[in-house]
């Protein structure tokens, strides 16, 4: 897999993103008000409506028409990484681990390509230095997790490999001041819910979040497409969707 350079010293072997902007591919291009106002909604705010065009329209005084060629103009320009969820892994009974690896760097390209291959490896970076391969990887429990780091300790090319899972959370919310001129728009402020107490899911649930990892359909209706590709009721998706959200195990969407 090709590296994507971040910064001089710094590439990215990312297979999932945990901010939905690119801000890389914004220092190509010079943003509308509209533009610049989508944006800052739409990192920490996607309605969770069943015509969420509306309204993101409604909030930028614009037609829903255009709220949505707006997003898909942003999603073409690779602006709009993905349209997703934010989930708290260990409200959701997951555990996950930062990983350091020291690897040949005539086999990193391979061995970065094979982690990725994991919906379980979240972040993966190329870094200057002896361990020079950091991944993240999030799995459902310790043998699932123990069982990819089994895989990844005998990729060929990998010599040590230092497990540091987090001893102490420290959360920080990324968001993005996008401006254009003297137009800003804000992002709606949101208290976060606090509890770590464990998120119960079904199958269901479960199926439905990892499909909300990736990137929802880029239609007008993205939600009822959503509904349609899981076998849910619009209405019954929408009751998950807020009960994850209302219970801090969706960060955002």
């Amino acid at each position: 897999m090709p590296l994507v350079k971040e910064h001089t010293s710094h590439h990215s072997y990312s297979s999932h993103t945990s901010h939905p902007i690119n801000q890389e591919a914004l220092t190509q291009i010079a943003l509308t008000p509209l533009q610049a106002g989508m944006l800052n909604i739409i990192q920490a705010d996607f309605p969770l409506l069943a015509d969420p065009y509306a309204a993101l329209a409604a909030r930028l005084g614009c037609a829903r028409e255009v709220a949505l060629a707006t997003v898909r103009q942003l999603r073409r320009q690779g602006i709009i990484r993905r349209i997703g969820g934010s989930f708290a892994a260990s409200r959701l009974g997951y555990v996950s681990t930062l990983v350091a690896a020291q690897v040949d760097p005539t086999q990193v390209d391979a061995v970065g390509a094979h982690l990725n291959a994991f919906p379980e490896v979240t972040h993966n970076y190329l870094r200057e230095g002896e361990c020079n391969l950091w991944f993240t990887i999030i799995a459902e429990d310790d043998a699932r997790l123990e069982a990819l780091l089994t895989t990844a300790r005998v990729l060929p090319g990998v010599g040590a490999l230092h497990v540091l899972p987090s001893l102490r959370r420290f959360k920080i919310r990324v968001e993005f001041s996008f401006a254009h001129g003297a137009e800003t728009f804000a992002p709606l402020a949101r208290a976060l819910p606090t509890s770590t107490q464990l998120f119960y899911c079904d199958a269901t649930d479960r199926r439905l979040i990892a499909r909300l990892c990736g990137d929802i359909d880029a239609s007008a209706a993205p939600f009822a497409v959503l509904a349609g590709e899981m076998g849910l009721s619009e209405s019954d998706l929408f009751t998950r969707l807020r009960r994850y959200h209302a219970a801090g195990a969706m960060r955002r969407f």
